[in-house]
């Protein structure tokens, strides 16, 4: 009789550690046994914007292990916390045998990205928001001066 038994890495991680760093390679996921994380993103300038709080039964990373794309977001521990590793090809693997985890993963995924599209839509400005920023000329260069009023005289 023959079984196909997968081992699967767990770790401990303590709390502060980054575990996926935004714009890297994504050739695993975490699954969060025990802990929280902090899922955020990282501008330029390294300020945070934090996205979400996932703990214990939650997974991470999937997005990028499943389209073989980048990170699309830092991911750091914020309590210690264990953690399962699955590599992309045995993720994969799972989905094409479980429709159901195929669903449930898809379906965490895709409620993820709706979540952090309403996150940057409610910090983006109104058109209200940029027109008075246009009409404040004072904080402007010179040149977006000069182009604003050129855009408005070909207006009228």
């Amino acid at each position: 009789m023959s079984r196909n038994i997968k081992i699967l890495n767990r770790e401990f991680v303590p709390a502060g550690t980054i575990v996926i760093e935004q714009g890297t390679p994504g050739s695993r996921a975490f699954i969060i046994e025990q802990g929280k994380v902090e899922v955020f993103l990282s501008s330029k300038d390294n300020k945070h914007l934090k996205l979400a709080e996932l703990g214990a039964e939650s997974i991470v990373g999937e997005i990028a292990a499943i389209s073989d794309g980048m990170r699309s977001a830092n991911v750091k521990t914020i309590e210690d916390s264990i953690l399962v590793y699955i590599s992309a090809h045995d993720l994969d693997e799972l989905m094409l045998k479980s429709e159901k985890t195929k669903e449930k993963i898809l379906g965490m995924a895709q409620e993820r990205i709706n979540n952090t599209n309403q996150i940057i839509k409610d910090m983006s400005p109104s058109m209200d928001d940029i027109a008075l920023n246009i009409s404040n000329k004072s904080e402007m260069p010179e040149e977006v001066i000069l182009l604003v009023d050129k855009l408005k005289n070909k207006e009228d």
